[in-house]
């Protein structure tokens, strides 16, 4: 192996160039959506080898930090959570974690994000929590399946917390195939309970009853854990 391969996948040249653009954020030279410099302005300004460049950017990309526009250049942009359900998915494939455990960290997210939510929800976000019951209720099973998904991502953006919504859409990316199978399923043969139970998650958030709310929660993801494969 060369001394140029060897450079391409140094820990040292990937760190070096995080550093640098660390900086340049830090200093309000770059910001999300900016372009970086350019391979041979990293080149000249590290002193480090192209392929060392090349590397890092592709390594940066990968984790979501950058995009790179064939003939524009490399831009700085925020698709760390689509990386984070990659590694997540990856945990899962290689049996180092598995769907109920995914689950049960969703449910520890989603309380937190909960308790916020009823303290910050506005009045929009309550006509829109109304919303969702109402067309849970009357909706056909495919309407019932996207209301769920929607009042849950209402809680979580509601908790105005960026970390929390961005693990969860990560962990929801995941589940969502298994999940999928047993909310149809709950939502076809226990239609009544089904809708009861997140009538009771949306009622409390709108008047801000965290305990009750709270309860509601935990008997969702119990009953999903029930019925979630290893």
């Amino acid at each position: 192996m060369d001394k140029e391969s060897v450079q391409a996948t140094s820990p040292k040249a990937y760190d070096q160039v995080l550093e640098y653009l660390k900086t340049l954020i830090k200093n309000k030279d770059i910001s999300y959506g900016g372009k970086i410099p350019s391979e041979r302005e990293l080149m000249e300004t590290l002193r480090i080898s192209r392929n060392s460049v090349r590397e890092a950017l592709r390594i940066l990309e990968h984790t979501g930090v950058l995009e790179s526009r064939h003939g524009k250049g490399n831009f700085l942009v925020n698709r760390m959570g689509e990386s984070l359900s990659s590694v997540f998915s990856m945990l899962v494939l290689m049996e180092e974690s598995n769907y109920r455990e995914v689950n049960q960290l969703r449910s520890v997210l989603e309380k937190q994000a909960y308790v916020q939510a009823c303290a910050l929800i506005s009045e929009e976000g309550k006509e829109k929590a109304g919303a969702i019951i109402n067309r849970m209720e009357n909706g056909d099973l495919e309407e019932r399946m996207r209301s769920d998904h929607e009042l849950h991502h209402l809680v979580f953006e509601y908790s105005q917390n960026r970390l929390l919504i961005l693990l969860m859409d990560a962990l929801s990316e995941i589940i969502r195939s298994e999940g999928e199978v047993v909310l149809r399923q709950a939502a076809s043969i226990d239609t009544e309970e089904w809708i009861a139970l997140h009538k009771n998650i949306a009622i409390c958030l709108i008047e801000g009853n965290i305990q009750e709310g709270l309860l509601a929660l935990e008997e969702h993801y119990e009953w999903l854990e029930r019925d979630i494969k290893m």
